[in-house]
């Protein structure tokens, strides 16, 4: 899965003012390191149908790198809500 550190991380980036950067980054990380997991499951279901598997791998990618587009929107945000707060 997908380490809760790495959420911080975009969101860090998206707090110092680059939310794109810190979700191509993000993004990017959560392929890469979820690639070995991804291609056991494949290997484990050698000979079978495997469609449904690949949409439910699909499906989690998809909703971990939403997780880090939001995250590192939610850090820029944060940053323009204490920049008004403090003005």
């Amino acid at each position: 899965m997908i380490n809760a550190l790495l959420m911080f991380a975009t969101a860090a980036v998206g707090f110092a003012g680059v939310p794109w950067a810190g979700f191509a980054v993000g993004a990017s990380a959560i392929l890469v390191l979820g690639l070995p997991a991804q291609l056991d499951v494949l290997k484990r279901y050698r000979g079978q149908a495997k469609t449904d598997i690949i949409l439910i791998m699909l499906f989690r990618v998809g909703v971990a790198a939403f997780g880090a587009f939001a995250s590192a929107w939610v850090g820029y945000g944060l940053r323009l809500l204490l920049q008004v707060l403090k003005s």
